[in-house]
């Protein structure tokens, strides 16, 4: 399982790397400048920070589990995928890229958990930087052939290139077995409460630290 995790994990970095890859067709395409360059560079990273607090404690992982938590984000970055491959403007673009930012956001968090409740404490930090690493290589692995296309081809293909190596991921996850019960709406709206007081009190706990710094 932890194999599939991190091949996963490995293949998400690919939306990653569009970025710099895609900066010139798209100028040419859209007439854009730097400030637009900027922006749908940096929209992937913004919601790919911010959703990995509702992707682990109580809301994602810990309710939901590891696999079940990865194959519905993947689902959402392969539906990001697709969005950007057909959008119509820039707007468009960019919020498809925000998809696929929080598809890919439990990418690595879900191999954390996994290794934390399956391996011995001692093991964390070697088997969690070989995880990490590989996942690393992913973008040499995933960048190369998404530049050779988009040079071959369009941008566009690019895209469907990137949906294509998350949904490879995905389907190394669906490949190990079978999903636990889906937890109840009810069980999901408690969780949801206490993941939020829980993150205002580390809020608090941090605004205070930070007064007496």
């Amino acid at each position: 399982m932890l194999l599939g995790l991190t091949a996963a994990f490995a293949l998400s970095q690919s939306p990653r790397t569009i970025a710099t890859i895609m900066a010139t067709p798209l100028q040419a395409e859209f007439g854009l400048r730097a400030p637009a360059l900027g922006l749908f560079a940096g929209a992937c990273h913004f919601a790919f920070g911010g959703m990995q607090l509702f992707m682990g404690m109580g809301m994602g992982i810990d309710l939901h589990g590891v696999r079940r938590t990865v194959l519905a984000a993947f689902a959402l970055a392969i539906a990001g995928a697709a969005m950007s491959a057909l959008a119509p403007s820039f707007g468009v673009l960019v919020w498809g890229r925000v998809l696929i930012a929080v598809g890919c956001a439990p990418a690595f968090l879900v191999c954390t958990v996994f290794i934390t409740r399956h391996f011995l404490p001692e093991r964390f930090a070697a088997i969690s930087g070989l995880t990490r690493g590989f996942g690393g290589i992913g973008m040499l692995i995933t960048g190369t052939p998404l530049a050779w296309l988009i040079q071959a081809t369009s941008w566009r293909r690019g895209f469907v290139m990137a949906g294509s190596f998350v949904g490879a991921g995905l389907g190394r996850c669906l490949a190990r077995g079978a999903l636990p019960a889906v937890a109840c709406c009810a069980r999901w709206h408690r969780a949801a409460r206490v993941a939020v007081a829980s993150r205002g009190q580390i809020w608090r706990v941090v605004a205070a630290a930070a007064h007496l710094g």
